[in-house]
């Protein structure tokens, strides 16, 4: 009786390995020692659940949409707060970067040539709107997410419905239910 070697664990053979299967078995643990086993059964698990998104490309395809205008609010909400209130309370001017669109140029000029006082009673409200706006569109991206993320459990569940629905009778009297 030969011992087969699989990593660390060692099987009885009846038979002598080949070289050929010695060979790749060699590859084998070369790649298991870079991937371990665990790390290649749930990318192999995440995959097959990539696969019931299929389905529903259009609907994920909006919500990311929707996910990347929401980001896009967050960080024109931030990046021009500092740059108003220290035009309003410093009463500095925006310092246009020099490479920028030039309607981006243009919207600093405008508000360069604002009263502070003026943009004191409008930022508030400008905040405000931008932030209705966010969250609305947060709001409609984590309503798409979870419509998909319902679609597609509904899906898994119909399919292994119909696995168990489609095993023979033998199966169920040799396994305990």
């Amino acid at each position: 009786m030969f011992v087969l070697s699989v990593g660390n664990k060692r099987y009885p053979t009846i038979t002598n390995a080949s070289t050929k299967v010695n060979r790749h078995a060699n590859i084998s643990e070369q790649f298991n020692n870079f991937y371990p086993a665990h790390t290649i059964f749930f990318m192999q698990n995440y995959l097959k659940l990539l696969g019931f998104l299929k389905n529903h490309k259009k609907l994920f395809s909006l919500a990311v949409m929707a996910m990347f205008v929401a980001s896009l609010f967050e960080g024109v909400q931030w990046s021009l707060l500092v740059p108003l209130t220290d035009r309003i309370f410093n009463k500095k001017l925006i310092v246009v970067p020099n490479q920028v669109p030039s309607f981006v140029a243009e919207i600093i000029g405008r508000l360069n040539a604002v009263d502070p006082a003026t943009l004191l009673s409008i930022l508030p409200g400008f905040v405000l709107v931008l932030m209705v706006m966010k969250n609305a569109v947060v709001y409609f991206h984590q309503l798409l997410m979870n419509d998909v993320s319902q679609r597609v459990m509904r899906d898994i569940r119909y399919d292994l419905y119909t696995k168990i629905q489609n095993l023979s009778l033998d199966y169920f009297s040799e396994k305990r239910t």
